[in-house]
């Protein structure tokens, strides 16, 4: 079965798990140490945050069953060592992280620059400059944002999540069930909404290419617009592609959060039914509220990270295209720079004779040119 699904994954060149294995692969990997020393930080964090909500239930026997002043004392100093490791834990993995981020950000847009530089022009003809500004902004950004996100919720989400449950299933393995009643209905709904939120990035990152393209032609021709009173259309033409990156923009807030109110009612059904059957074993069966607490506090602590986790592969698909922009550019296969052949001369002059140049074939951009530039002159002496 995991060998179908790594198979799958591995299929298309441009989908999520081979753009993931890249990107863990070619990035990530240089960086592995660091990222180990965020991930064990990562989790001496949720180990904090597990323990303070089995915590809460000593708190509340010591205090209000056993009158225990002094192991409530002791208690509290618990909390308090527990709070301040998470927060040194806690700057720790984001200071650790973010420098990764920075790190690879600058990589990326080295490398595409660097590719850049070694094309010829007929490779930048069919293409506008503006492309390539939002493909080396969005592109590295992405592929820094999606290595964040995984190991993050690797890390931060999915440790936490899993402290948590232990304390759920130590207090009461039965009202841990209600807690799982979340996951199935909120995952099948996930599933459907993955595929439209490819679609809607793909062309609201296009609409944010024409937006910049619209408004580098401007400013760099604003005499030009003048001149020949070209607002109107540049107005209209900047208007169009604002509109419809907004557009897009809109669908993916529908898109993106549909699926909030369900996770929210059901998760409020949960903590209903964990209410009603811990309030019905304390008053009915005398059982000791400590244990009531504690595992409400880790139910409701595991909530935001368990939501996190089903949204993953919703949020990562925002960022699998902007990765892929980047590629698409580090992928194609240098058609090498311009022939320049060294020129060591000491005296002479430049003669073209009925010379043509075109980019691409069947649109020249020079047909029978001819001139002779003498030495010492800035104009031609001479033309045909």
């Amino acid at each position: 079965m995991i060998a179908k699904i790594t198979q799958s994954l591995s299929a298309d060149p441009h989908g999520a798990g081979a753009i993931i294995r890249r990107l863990l692969g070619e990035q990530a990997y240089q960086h592995r140490w660091r990222y180990v020393m965020a991930f064990v930080l990562m989790g001496i964090a949720a180990a904090c945050t597990a323990a303070t909500a089995y915590l809460l239930g000593d708190v509340v026997n010591q205090a209000y069953v056993h009158k225990n002043f002094h192991a409530l004392v002791w208690v509290g100093v618990g909390a308090f060592g527990l709070f301040a490791l998470k927060g040194i834990s806690t700057y720790g993995q984001q200071v650790t992280m973010m420098q990764i981020g920075n790190r690879i950000v600058a990589d990326n847009q080295r490398a595409m620059f660097n590719k850049l530089l070694h094309e010829n022009i007929g490779f930048f003809s069919d293409r506008h400059s503006s492309e390539f500004i939002a493909r080396l902004t969005t592109g590295a950004n992405a592929a820094n944002a999606m290595l964040s996100l995984l190991i993050t919720s690797i890390g931060r989400d999915l440790l936490t999540l899993v402290g948590l449950l232990s304390v759920m299933v130590i207090q009461d393995p039965i009202m841990s069930i209600a807690g799982f009643i979340v996951a199935p209905p909120a995952m099948i709904v996930l599933r459907k909404l993955i595929r439209r939120v490819r679609a809607i990035v793909k062309v609201a990152f296009t609409g944010g290419t024409l937006t910049i393209e619209t408004l580098q032609e401007t400013l760099q021709g604003l005499r030009v617009v003048k001149a020949f009173t070209l607002e109107d259309e540049m107005r209209r033409r900047f208007d169009t592609s604002v509109s419809a990156v907004q557009h897009e923009a809109d669908k993916w807030a529908r898109v993106a959060n549909r699926a909030s109110p369900l996770m929210e009612t059901l998760g409020g059904l949960a903590i209903a039914l964990v209410i009603i059957y811990s309030g019905y074993l304390v008053i009915e069966k005398n059982a000791a509220p400590g244990g009531l607490i504690s595992f409400l506090a880790a139910f409701l602590l595991a909530y935001e990270p368990a939501k996190r986790l089903a949204r993953l592969n919703l949020d990562l698909q925002g960022m699998l295209v902007g990765a892929q922009m980047l590629f698409d550019v580090l992928d194609l296969p240098p058609r090498g720079e311009d022939a320049r052949p060294p020129l060591a001369l000491t005296r002479g002059k430049v003669e073209f004779a009925e010379v043509g140049f075109a980019y691409r074939p069947g649109m020249p951009v020079l047909r029978g040119l001819s001139f002779t530039a003498e030495p010492g002159s800035v104009s031609p002496s001479r033309d045909r």
